[in-house]
């Protein structure tokens, strides 16, 4: 359903009220509060700033950076608050600043950890938080605004494809976290979906597993399970018997 600029404008300041911003919501504070797509938004203003504009605040730019300072105050506050360093989710649940703000300014999370406080807790190392990984996609988007893609990831990311669909349930839901729209989705047949096991089957020499499929698959294990009940049928559709056993000689 298409809406008027007034309708979106009236749901920009209904956010800012509600998520009480100090300012103009952020995108990923319009996707969790808004009932208007970003895309919709952006469709009709040009750009998620124009629309901010037309909404009476004043958009955030590259150019209007909170001072380091500012920053590192609001760490030390947190901690004192929690009795403990604060997790990136924590300073996105409960800080002033967003993690994504510290991430882009010291480097990362931890790196921002270990200039205010001289030490990182061994948990950041054990345990990647939702935050980091979302922040991650971001950093990797290209300029235009599109998210990135899974080859994006495997080139130039720290964290594996696979790592944000257990931690997400998805690929697209992971990129809908990190605020951009989810990209369409292509019209694989089921035939190159198994075409491509048998590709990776010949080339390794045993049937894939859904780390192999991650790692050199041309498909998600997502785009799997959505057209197979499990893992084994996905192998069984893969591969007949008689397939099998000339696979193993």
């Amino acid at each position: 359903m298409a809406h008027s600029d007034d309708e979106i404008i009236a749901e920009i300041q209904r956010v800012a009220t509600a998520a009480d911003t100090d300012g103009p919501p952020s995108t990923r504070t319009f996707k969790e509060h808004g009932t208007i797509g970003l895309s919709a938004v952006e469709d009709q203003f040009g750009s998620w700033n124009a629309a901010v504009e037309a909404a009476g605040f004043e958009p955030n730019t590259a150019t209007k950076k909170i001072p380091r300072d500012a920053l590192i105050e609001e760490l030390q506050r947190l901690r004192n608050v929690l009795d403990e360093i604060p997790t990136g989710d924590q300073m996105d649940e409960r800080g002033a600043y967003a993690y994504i703000t510290y991430y882009e300014r010291f480097g990362s999370w931890a790196d921002a950890l270990e200039e205010v406080f001289g030490e990182v807790p061994d948990r950041e190392w054990e345990h990647v938080s939702d935050a980091e990984l979302l922040a991650e996609l971001q950093q990797l988007a290209d300029d235009d605004g599109e998210p990135p893609t899974t080859t994006d990831l495997r080139k130039h990311g720290s964290h594996s494809v696979q790592t944000y669909e257990d931690r997400f349930g998805s690929w697209r839901t992971a990129v809908e976290k990190a605020g951009f729209e989810p990209p369409a989705s292509q019209a694989v047949t089921t035939a190159e979906l198994l075409a491509d096991l048998r590709r990776l089957r010949d080339e390794f020499g045993s049937k894939p597993t859904t780390t192999m499929v991650t790692e050199h698959g041309r498909h998600s294990t997502q785009t799997y399970y959505s057209r197979f009940d499990s893992w084994d049928a996905v192998l069984d559709a893969a591969f007949d018997e008689g397939d099998s056993e000339s696979a193993s000689h």
